[in-house]
């Protein structure tokens, strides 16, 4: 197995792994949700579509699921989102 695919899958794992954190254990988050945000937000551009896509709908559980708590994050996230 390559390294690119090894490190593709590793993080899309990520990913999946902080959406079901989101919506069981959302305070494990919440203590580092800046540091969350902008990891996923990093894999929104990525050139793989399928990583992409599973970033993008990370971003949406997560403003689903903590609603509020994520309104510190909108300036960081939206222009990432916007751009694509």
């Amino acid at each position: 197995m390559g390294l690119c695919l090894r490190d593709r899958e590793l993080k899309e794992k990520g990913l999946c792994i902080i959406k079901q954190l989101a919506e069981s254990h959302s305070e494990v988050l919440l203590c580092r949700l800046r540091e969350v945000c902008l990891a996923v937000t990093s894999e929104v551009s990525s050139l793989r579509s399928k990583l992409s896509c599973s970033a993008i709908a990370t971003l949406g559980e997560l403003f689903a699921i903590l609603r509020k708590d994520m309104d510190s994050e909108v300036d960081e996230v939206a222009p990432v989102l916007l751009h694509m």
